[in-house]
């Protein structure tokens, strides 16, 4: 399969181990079959042109986990992000959330070679952050993962999956075009979010991690 890479630096094939432990799935090389999202996430700021690396990849034989689909699912993402993401959690209730969800759904991803799931950009974290402290349902978390329309995104996390990387082509990545088009992409989700958001909840249809929590009690 054709996978792809969006730097700001990288020319090449990744050096396994390297990255920060702070990312989504922690320590792992992260890619995307999509090549025009990989063209956004290439230009995080404005400052300067991206670069887009293409690669192929075989998964035959590789130990793969899909957070996205059956039987895992928005929840077990989301204590993943906990494990390894800086939340900002600023009272007893969302600090008790954040172990609960760990406690309850983290699956360990390191005993995988790659991981598949969300992306937690920008817009697409505060999502998580709003579910931790209680004020969207697990309903909408789960319609919002659909906003602006992320994608997927592939961790390359084993050195066996590293050895199986074959680096086809590199271009650069105009900013002008691709940093802007990452801003509409956001603006987008967040304005179609807000107005999930102020839709009337059905509590008796919609389930908050606070119910989660009463009900393992």
């Amino acid at each position: 399969m054709k996978i792809y890479h969006g730097s700001d630096k990288l020319n090449g094939l990744p050096t396994f181990g390297a990255g920060k432990a702070t990312n989504d799935y922690g320590i792992a090389f992260y890619c995307t079959e999509n090549k025009d999202l990989a063209k956004e996430w290439a230009c995080p700021t404005n400052e300067n042109n991206g670069i887009v690396n293409e690669y192929e990849i075989s998964l035959k034989d590789l130990k793969i986990i899909d957070l996205s689909k059956k039987p895992y699912g928005v929840l077990n993402w989301i204590a993943v992000l906990l494990k390894f993401r800086k939340f900002d959690l600023n009272n007893a209730v969302s600090i008790a959330a954040r172990d609960f969800i760990i406690a309850q759904y983290y699956v360990d991803v390191s005993l995988y070679d790659v991981v598949i799931g969300y992306r937690a950009d920008d817009s697409y974290f505060q999502y998580a952050q709003d579910f931790v402290k209680n004020t969207i349902s697990v309903e909408k978390l789960s319609l919002a993962m659909e906003l602006g329309h992320l994608g997927k995104q592939i961790a390359l996390i084993s050195q066996k999956a590293f050895d199986k990387l074959v680096f086809v082509s590199s271009e650069t990545v105009d900013k002008n075009i691709y940093y802007v088009s990452r801003m509409h992409r956001d603006i987008r989700a967040r304005e179609d979010y807000s107005k999930m958001k102020s839709e009337i909840d059905n509590a008796t249809n919609e389930t908050y991690i606070i119910d989660l929590m009463r009900k393992k009690n």
